[in-house]
C-alpha cells in the first residue's frame, strides 16, 4: 500500500497522514520509502487507535528504529489544532491522566 500511496502523498506535498484500527499510538519522523526525510521534505505518519479496547499491551514497532519519533500504549486520543494558516499542534493526550499531553508536534510550512 505504501509503495501505491506514497509517491501521491509526496507529489501532493502531504505533511500529515492520520490513521487508527491498531489499538496503540505511533507517530514517525518526516518518511520517504521508511527512511528519515528533513522536516517539510514528507508526511509524518500518525497511528492513533487509542480510545478504544485494549488489544495490543506492546508498542506497534518494538524495534523503533530512528524513524519512530513517538509511541505509547495507553488510551488517548489525538488534538490536531491550527494555530494560523502556515502551522498545525497535534498532541496526544492520555484518558487517563485527564488530557495531559504525552506527545506534541508541529508542522509548519
Amino acid at each position: 500500500m505504501r509503495a501505491e500511496l506514497e509517491p501521491l502523498f509526496l507529489e501532493a506535498r502531504v505533511d500529515l497522514v492520520l490513521s487508527g484500527h491498531y489499538h496503540n499510538y505511533l507517530r514517525t519522523t518526516p518518511l520517504i520509502n521508511m527512511t528519515v526525510a528533513g522536516s517539510g521534505e514528507a508526511p509524518v505518519y500518525i497511528t492513533v487507535g487509542t480510545g478504544g479496547a485494549t488489544y495490543h499491551e506492546e508498542p506497534i514497532r518494538a524495534d523503533a528504529g530512528q524513524w519512530v519519533a513517538a509511541q505509547d500504549v495507553e488510551w488517548g486520543f489525538l488534538l490536531v489544532e491550527t494555530a494560523n494558516s502556515t502551522a498545525l499542534r497535534a498532541t496526544f493526550r492520555s484518558n487517563a491522566l485527564g488530557g495531559a499531553v504525552k506527545d506534541e508536534m508541529w508542522i509548519r510550512r
